[in-house]
């Protein structure tokens, strides 16, 4: 037996599939964010590692996995936030 075929393993591979299920299409609107380190004086801003169809859905925003709150609402720095 090879590590990755550990029954730890296989009971994880299976809830991560059932996970992924589950997020895909729940109806609520769900995003993971991770913070991102700014300069002192200007707006915490935060990355987007997830989000599921129902985020999308009720928020508008699109193919935002991987950009930050500052690129989404303020594309190029400025907008809502002023120029950074």
């Amino acid at each position: 037996m090879t590590p990755s075929d550990s029954p730890q393993n296989v009971a994880l591979a299976a809830f991560a599939s059932v996970y992924a299920i589950a997020f895909a299409n729940m109806d609520q609107g769900f995003c993971l964010l991770e913070r991102v380190d700014t300069s002192p004086n200007l707006p915490s801003d935060f990355r987007y590692l997830t989000v599921n169809p129902a985020f999308e859905k009720h928020t508008g925003l699109v193919n935002v996995t991987g950009k930050t709150i500052l690129d989404v609402v303020s594309p190029g720095g400025t907008g809502y936030h002023g120029d950074l």
